[in-house]
């Protein structure tokens, strides 16, 4: 499989099996959406370095139907929803950048809020093109 341009080329012998072509898309996509979004974790924590927010535990993409993240403060767990890598990196960086905050404040009340503030002054702004570029 390669990129040529804006075309995604998949060389497969048997052209007539497509449940094989998706399945190779669709990890090809998966495997692109990761790499984004773990660069992002880790550039969004170094900014965010000066809030002492600690590392998350592990990083995992898992398909949600409702969320674009989500956080287990007690296991420091954070899971992305692998079609956020297909967002604008502002976008992605509010994502994580709300996820990470939650290592801090694990529920959606005011303190969390103010902290996300801290974090990204701009987080509305964002969460708003996030909803309309991916509509």
């Amino acid at each position: 499989m390669r990129l040529s341009g804006s075309h995604l080329e998949v060389l497969v012998k048997d052209t007539e099996n497509t449940a094989r072509v998706e399945r190779l898309v669709e990890r090809w996509f998966y495997a692109q959406a990761r790499a984004v979004i773990l660069d992002r974790v880790e550039k969004c924590l170094a900014s965010l370095q000066h809030l002492e927010i600690p590392a998350p535990q592990s990083v995992t993409l898992r398909r949600m139907k409702k969320r674009w993240g989500s956080c287990s403060k007690k296991g420091g767990k954070i899971h992305f929803n692998p079609s956020l890598g297909h967002a604008p990196e502002s976008c992605v960086d509010f994502v994580v950048t709300h996820e990470l905050c939650h290592l801090k404040h694990p529920n959606h009340g005011p303190a969390f809020y103010a902290f996300l503030t801290q974090a990204m002054p701009d987080w509305k702004q964002r969460k708003k093109e996030l909803e309309q570029a991916l509509r």
